[in-house]
């Protein structure tokens, strides 16, 4: 018994000095990295994979809309689970147990807190009965600004599932709003009427965009460049001198800078993917009632980042 005490004290002894070197210790590796020289370094094929798993549940806050983006780019199944796995495993911080440079990070540690927050706050919650409401997280009191929960009551044997303000049940002085609504009729409405109100929201962000577009004045980058080319052939047959050559160049070059930023601001304020979502809504019709009630809850989550209810019940749906 001493004997196998010490030689497993030697053990670990053996792996907490590897560990501290940044030496692999096992022949598993964690996707995104490969084992050179005994010690991990990201793998330039699968190190994408991870990064875009971060980047993209972050940016849809939705697992199923990261993994869906994993599998149509890379070709790679990503469990739900294994996915969840992955962003909060700390090596992809570059961190191994007592190590904090175990190895090159393959996220920054600003992103790394950002999905953590974002997996806790939209976890999703049962109640004691275990019941999973489709629109869990999703509904938004117009009233007070505060989610909406999820309630049941059984009559005549059927089970009822409605979506309330807590805050208003409890609290009336919070909020004002009494009134429920029932998950079949919200179901029903979302159901014949997604796909108006997708192209109305899509005929609106492009008005809005064009409409910004030429409130901006952006200046168009591909006469910016025609024009750099006719500045450089006029310097060449020698129309202009150097001195002139260098003020227009100078000229046209902030434009160009000015244009890139105008269209690197136009993609971070860029609307949902509409035509992506429309693809996923095509035939809901008949697909939808053969979904488990957590398939429905999954589906929810994928495609609406938020539903806005007026207190006359009056749906607003804002879409990944």
């Amino acid at each position: 018994e001493n004997e196998a005490d010490r030689t497993s004290e030697r053990i670990k002894f053996v792996f907490a000095n590897k560990i501290s070197k940044g030496e692999a210790i096992t022949g598993r590796v964690p996707i995104g990295y490969k084992i050179v020289d005994h010690r991990y370094q990201p793998d330039p094929e699968k190190a994408p994979i991870v990064r875009d798993l971060f980047q993209q549940y972050e940016e849809r806050s939705s697992a199923y809309g990261a993994v869906e983006f994993v599998s149509r780019t890379y070709g790679v199944n990503i469990p739900i689970q294994t996915a969840f796995s992955i962003m909060r495993n700390h090596i992809y911080l570059g961190c191994f147990r007592d190590n904090p440079n175990f190895c090159e990070p393959l996220v920054s540690e600003e992103q790394f807190n950002r999905v953590q927050a974002l997996m806790k706050s939209r976890s999703i919650r049962h109640n004691q009965s275990g019941q999973t409401y489709a629109f869990s997280g999703l509904l938004i009191c117009s009233n007070c600004g505060r989610k909406m929960a999820g309630s049941r009551y059984k009559r005549a044997n059927t089970l009822y599932l409605y979506y309330r303000c807590n805050a208003a049940y409890f609290r009336a002085d919070f909020c004002t709003r009494r009134g429920q609504i029932r998950e079949s009729w919200l179901e029903d409405w979302l159901l014949e009427n997604i796909g108006t109100e997708l192209e109305n929201q899509r005929l609106e962000a492009e008005a809005k965009a064009q409409e910004q577009k030429q409130k901006r004045k952006e200046p168009d980058r591909a006469s910016i460049l025609r024009k750099l080319n006719r500045l450089k052939d006029l310097y060449v047959n020698e129309v202009i001198d150097l001195n002139q050559y260098k003020t227009d160049y100078a000229k046209y070059t902030a434009q160009l800078e000015e244009a890139d930023a105008a269209e690197a601001k136009a993609k971070a304020e860029k609307a949902p993917n509409f035509q992506g979502i429309k693809e996923k809504v095509s035939g809901i019709e008949y697909f939808y009632k053969n979904l488990q009630p957590d398939e429905r809850q999954a589906f929810w989550r994928g495609l609406v980042r938020e539903i806005r209810v007026d207190p006359d019940d009056k749906l607003h749906i804002f879409f990944r």
